[in-house]
C-alpha cells in the first residue's frame, strides 16, 4: 500500500519500499530517486504537480515485526529529484487518509491507526495540515478510520469508508465525510461496505471502486456522484 499523487496522464506512487514510480499516461518508470525511510501506508500530496513537487507522511516502517514502534510519522519532501526529511506528524500513525490532490504545500492527512498490529489498535480521528514547514492539529474526524479511501485538497478533502473497530468480526464503515477546511461533516454513504476501497475525484464528481467487503472477500463494485450544486452527495453503483 503506497502512497498515490499527480494525475491520469502524470502519476506518482511510493511504498512498500523506497522506490518511487512515475507513470507518463502509457508506462511507470523508476526515476531512481528513493525515499531517504521505507515504508507504506503513509499519506501523500503533490497533486497535479506531484512528479517534481510531492510530500510522504506517515505510515509504516516494514523492517522488522509488527508492534507499535513501526509506525511512524516521519515526514519527507520531493523536489523532482531528491527525497528530503521534514518535520514529522504530530501523531504516528499508519493506514490513514489524505488529500492526494493537495499541493505539497497544503498537504492534509487524517485518520489512521496510531498503534499497530498485533497490538490492540488505536483508530484515530486526528487532522493535520502542512503549511509548508510543520503540521498543525486541526478539527478532527467523527468517525475515526483506518483502511479508507480518500481525495481531495485541503479546504475539499473526504474520508470514504474504512475499517473503525478490531473486534471480531470487525466493525466496517459506509460512511463518507467532508473536509471543508474547517470541519468534517458526514454526508452520504457508500451502498457496498468496504476497505481499501481506490478513490478519486473532487468535491463534484467522484468514485470509490474495488476493496474489502464486510466478509473479507474482495469487490469489484465502483460507486460514484456528480454534485455540480453541492447538494448531499448521492453514491450509485455501476
Amino acid at each position: 500500500m503506497g502512497g498515490m499523487t499527480g494525475t491520469v496522464t502524470a502519476a506518482f506512487i511510493c511504498g512498500q519500499t523506497a522506490a518511487c514510480d512515475s507513470y507518463n499516461g502509457s508506462a511507470w518508470t523508476d526515476p531512481g530517486n528513493d525515499m531517504n525511510t521505507a515504508r507504506m501506508a503513509g499519506g501523500a500530496a503533490g497533486g497535479p504537480a506531484g512528479q517534481t513537487s510531492a510530500l510522504w507522511g506517515g505510515g509504516y516502517i516494514f523492517t522488522g515485526p509488527p508492534g507499535p514502534n513501526y509506525r511512524t510519522g516521519i515526514t519527507e519532501t520531493y523536489n523532482g529529484s531528491t527525497w528530503t526529511e521534514v518535520n514529522a506528524m504530530n501523531t504516528a500513525r499508519l493506514y490513514l487518509g489524505c488529500a492526494s490532490a493537495a499541493p505539497q504545500t497544503t498537504a492534509l492527512n487524517f485518520g489512521g491507526q496510531s498503534i499497530a498490529w498485533p497490538s490492540s489498535p488505536n483508530f484515530v480521528t486526528n487532522t493535520e495540515q502542512w503549511n509548508g514547514t510543520s503540521w498543525t492539529e486541526v478539527n478532527q474526524l467523527n468517525t475515526g478510520r483506518d483502511e479508507c479511501g480518500s481525495f481531495g485538497i485541503s479546504t475539499a478533502a473526504f474520508v470514504v469508508s474504512g475499517l473503525t473497530s478490531p473486534s471480531q468480526p470487525p466493525t466496517y464503515l459506509a460512511t463518507v465525510e467532508q473536509f471543508n477546511g474547517t470541519t468534517w461533516t458526514e454526508v452520504d454513504a457508500l451502498s457496498t461496505t468496504r476497505t481499501y476501497a481506490m478513490s478519486a475525484g473532487s468535491a463534484t464528481e467522484a468514485f470509490a471502486a474495488s476493496g474489502h467487503g464486510t466478509d473479507e472477500a474482495k469487490t469489484a463494485a465502483t460507486e460514484e456522484y456528480a454534485d455540480p450544486t453541492y447538494a448531499t452527495l448521492t453514491f450509485t453503483s455501476s
